[in-house]
């Protein structure tokens, strides 16, 4: 599982959590992520 987002940086306003919280927003609703999906690893979620 990858996600199409950039890694949380320097760049961007947001702070790193509501960047993750934005990405699986996105996921989920564009069904990417189901109920009872497993959730991206940390690390996964932290690469560019």
């Amino acid at each position: 599982m990858t996600l199409d987002t950039p890694s949380p940086g320097p760049a961007d306003p947001l702070t790193p959590y509501l960047q993750v919280a934005d990405a699986l927003r996105s996921r989920i609703m564009h069904g990417d992520l189901a109920p009872g999906d497993k959730l991206p690893s940390q690390s996964l979620l932290t690469k560019a």
